[in-house]
């Protein structure tokens, strides 16, 4: 997936649960920020024989349910998410992945509602590879709308808002090139998924 992935993760279940996990954290707080989260999952009584090499950077007790944990890995995650919520019934992992590639970056969540990680998700589509349009923008991530409209203000020097962009769209001599934006699911929408 990518040289450096950094996962910020949100685990919600029950104050126990998020206590036990805490506890574990806190544990080993001094080997912070390179603890392993193997060794996190270890201390909370699950068997983790191979466990891909990922560091806990901080974590945070937002409430006596919800809890943040950031972390950093080489290449990608681990599966953090699924070894927690088999282990217990009775939480909820959500992840959000921002990683670096030879310069581009790889972004990806399970949060598909935006309960906790919010982003927008702005590419273009129809233009040829090697394209210098300042509309031919690639596939890019921003965290808030705002952010997404600065950058393409910037860009093409003309899309500043929503309308601006629908307007571009439906122009006759664009009809094969668009800007598709969308509030970030997880996935990228094809241009059929979206009619």
């Amino acid at each position: 997936m990518a040289n450096l992935c950094f996962v910020n993760y949100i685990v919600e279940g029950e104050q126990d649960t998020i206590n036990t996990i805490c506890a574990a954290l806190e544990k080993n707080k001094d080997k912070l920020p390179e603890l392993w989260l193997g060794t996190v999952l270890k201390d909370c009584g699950i068997d983790v024989k191979e466990f891909h090499r990922e560091y806990v950077e901080k974590y945070k007790k937002k409430s006596d349910t919800v809890l943040s944990i950031e972390t950093y890995a080489e290449w990608n995650r681990s599966k953090f998410t699924d070894v927690l919520e088999e282990h217990f019934k009775n939480v909820a992992v959500y992840y959000d992945i921002s990683a670096t590639e030879y310069g581009s970056d790889v972004c990806e969540t399970n949060d598909e509602t935006g309960k906790y990680f919010k982003r927008y998700r702005c590419m273009s589509s129809g233009f040829e590879d090697g394209d210098e349009d300042p509309y031919d923008i690639g596939l890019k991530d921003f965290k808030t709308e705002k952010s997404l409209f600065v950058y393409l203000k910037k860009k093409t020097k003309t899309l500043a808002t929503m309308e601006d962009v629908k307007k571009y769209n439906s122009t006759d001599s664009n009809e094969d090139k668009i800007i598709i934006i969308d509030k970030f699911t997880g996935k990228v929408l094809s241009q059929e998924e979206k009619k």
